[in-house]
């Protein structure tokens, strides 16, 4: 009897018609999930200097992206060229964002009727996005309707 790939079941590689050509890899170590995207050319399925990337994505045990980076092959290294980094409260909600700039957005998640958030990068201290379900807009017309008994 054959032993048990640890991969059947997962994309080994895509060869899309343009040439190019992606090869995945999977590892699960310490409860975290990485998964590798290597972007080739057919014609050359090992890296070429400063023409192939790969990106990777950290997944943790709950499903939440934990990391997602983009390498550039320079010369014979991989060289981090994008990244952000995730972090997230106990419901699962992304709290906090970093990009490999050093730039920070955090979240703050409003606990009432529905769940809305405001975005506030910590480089300027500016929100730089606001954002309530249709929910929260739901549930103000209906409470205006109430108390006016008209319409929402």
């Amino acid at each position: 009897m054959a032993p048990l790939d640890r991969r059947s079941g997962f994309v080994q590689s895509i060869r899309h018609e343009d040439g190019t050509l992606d090869l995945y890899d999977y590892v699960l170590a310490s409860n975290l999930w990485v998964e590798t995207v290597t972007h080739l050319h057919e014609q050359s399925p090992i890296p070429v200097s400063g023409k192939t990337t790969r990106d990777i994505t950290t997944t943790n045990s709950r499903g939440e992206i934990l990391e997602q980076k983009t390498d550039a092959y320079i010369v014979g290294v991989w060289y981090t060229i994008a990244r952000n980094r995730m972090t997230y409260n106990a419901e699962g909600k992304r709290i906090r964002s970093e990009n490999l700039a050093g730039q920070v957005t955090a979240t703050a998640w409003d606990c009432c009727f529905a769940y809305g958030y405001n975005e506030k990068s910590e480089l300027t201290n500016a929100v730089v996005a606001s954002h309530w379900t249709w929910l929260v807009r739901w549930r103000e017309c209906y409470m205006r309707w109430h108390q006016t008994r008209g319409d929402c």
